[in-house]
């Protein structure tokens, strides 16, 4: 799913989007982009990715 939040990144008014891709369900990714032009374009800055512990 898609979350976004509004925020302030070193002064500046930023758009803030989560992303959570369960496309596979062992391996989910999160993400999150910023966007200094509400939301025209995003600046991808962190990945993380899960892996089940079996």
């Amino acid at each position: 799913g898609k979350f976004y939040a509004r925020d302030v990144f070193q002064g500046k008014d930023i758009i803030v989007l989560f992303n959570w891709d369960k496309t596979n369900p062992d391996v989910p990714i999160w993400s999150q982009a910023f966007s200094l032009d509400n939301g025209k374009t995003w600046e991808w800055n962190w990945y993380m990715t899960a892996y089940r512990q079996t």
